[in-house]
């Protein structure tokens, strides 16, 4: 779960969330991103 400080830091920096983990992080656990995630990365199912 995302805490408070992790909003505040990603509202500061003017970042997406999904820009926080690489697409390999992504591509290694599926089962935790949804296609949302490999949407903004542009990773194919």
């Amino acid at each position: 779960m995302i805490g408070i400080q992790h909003i505040r830091a990603i509202a500061h920096y003017s970042v997406s969330p999904c820009s926080l983990y690489h697409p390999e992080v992504i591509k290694a656990y599926p089962e935790d991103f949804n296609r949302n995630w490999r949407k903004a990365w542009g990773i194919d199912s």
